[in-house]
């Protein structure tokens, strides 16, 4: 894990405890540090756990029942690096009527 990043989890460590004894749930946690680290909602929850990415994928393989192939630290960081957006609504015309239509 680079320094800086490191620092990141620490310091999202740090501010998890402390938010954790005041009754703040993994969810409120993230959206908080979403404050002051630009990072995707998945990374964030990382944090907000105070898990590294080993201890993630360790995690995962555990719960899941396999070892190995099924999650690496190289494929987590991938997830965690896309923007996941949700898709866009416009309003389309169709016969006449005014309908709701997923953007494709």
């Amino acid at each position: 894990m680079s320094g800086t990043g490191y620092q990141t989890l620490l310091d999202c460590r740090r501010r998890s405890r402390y938010l954790r004894r005041h009754g703040f749930t993994t969810d409120q946690i993230a959206l908080i540090l979403a404050l002051d680290h630009p990072a995707t909602p998945l990374r964030l929850h990382r944090y907000a756990a105070g898990l590294t990415a080993a201890q993630t994928i360790e995690a995962f393989h555990r719960l899941a029942g396999t070892t190995g192939a099924g999650l690496r630290e190289s494929r987590l960081y991938d997830y965690e690096n896309v923007r996941h957006e949700a898709p866009c609504n416009r309003v389309g015309v169709r016969d006449r009527h005014r309908c709701l239509v997923t953007a494709r």
